[in-house]
Parts: structure tokens; sequence; C-alpha cells
């Protein structure tokens, strides 16, 4: 597929604007539903496996290598090297063994996401699965919109959402979120 990477358009501390965040977040999202129609997790979704098409600006979701079926216990990212990227983007029950795939940890990732492109930075910057999950329990993310003021109450509730530790409190639907 010809298109670059979101992770190349981004750079340390970037923002995007609003509009072209919305339109991102999406396609991200209507390409996350179809995968979840079919049964099927991302579980890896970030800013490398992400491509925006040229001349059309179409976003292709890649890297279904760590695709899983919905509610199926099994392999972890807990063997991610220190300072990976899939870290930063990763639903906390995806980080421990045997934890439990959900459509939910498809909308922690694109919440994740929503939140580096809007403010420049991860919610989260634990460097290892265990700073990680101690960080995302204690939900220690500032809004967003202390870092983005522009940015309407609703969405930063609804990224914020997204981001919640346990998956029952994050939003249902990936579609829902989507056009949110």
């Amino acid at each position: 597929i010809a298109g670059t990477a979101l992770s190349s358009l981004i750079a340390p501390d970037k923002r995007l604007g609003f509009a072209e965040t919305a339109v991102i977040l999406e396609q991200a999202a209507e390409a996350l539903a179809a995968a979840h129609a079919r049964h099927i997790l991302h579980c890896d979704l970030r800013p490398s496996n992400i491509l925006i098409e040229g001349g059309s600006g179409t976003v292709v979701l890649v890297n279904f290598g760590t695709a899983w079926p919905i509610d199926v216990r099994g392999e972890s990212l807990s063997n991610l090297p220190a300072g990976s990227e899939s870290i930063h983007y990763a639903a906390p029950e995806l980080l421990v063994a045997l934890g439990h795939r959900s459509p939910a940890s498809d909308i922690y990732s694109l919440s994740a996401l929503a939140y580096r492109l809007l403010t420049g930075r991860v919610p989260y910057t634990g460097q290892d699965r265990e700073s990680m999950l101690r960080l995302i329990h204690g939900r220690s993310a500032a809004s967003p919109r202390e870092l983005r003021p522009g940015l309407a109450p609703e969405a930063a509730l609804l990224i914020m959402a997204g981001l919640e530790f346990e998956p029952a409190d994050r939003p249902r639907s990936v579609a829902d979120m989507g056009g949110r």
C-alpha cells in the first residue's frame, strides 16, 4: 500500500489540527469497526500502523500481525522492549499475561492516539509494562484540555473515558466513538 506512516507525519511534541485529527480518527474508527464486525481485534493500533495514502488522504490500518479474535485470551504485549512505541498505545489488559482482549482494547488505543494527535504527547510515559500499568491504573494523565485548551469539553471527556483502566468503563463501540 502506498502511503506515509502517521508516525512520520507527527514530530515529537507536534499537535495536529482539530479537523485533520477528526478525519484521521473517524477513518481509523471506521476501519476498526469493520474489523470488529468480522470479530477481529487489531491489538496494536499506533501511529506506525496507520498509513495516510497520498493524494486521497485515506487512512489505512496495517500490521494486523498482532490481531486476535474477539474475546480470546492469549499472548500479551508483555515482551515489548523498553521504550517501544506500542507500549504507549496498548490497553492495560494487553500488557498482562493472558489479558482478556475485547473491542475495548482497541478503543483504548484509539483514545491514546487521539490524545497524542491533539496534545503532542502520549497520555502515559512509562517505559515498561509495569510502569505503564501503574500510571494507567493511577489515572495520572492530564486532561487533554489542559494541554490543548481549545478542545471541546465533550471531546476531552470522551478521550479520557477511552483511557479508563477497566475495559467495562470505556465507551462500548469504536464506531460510536469515532463518530463522536
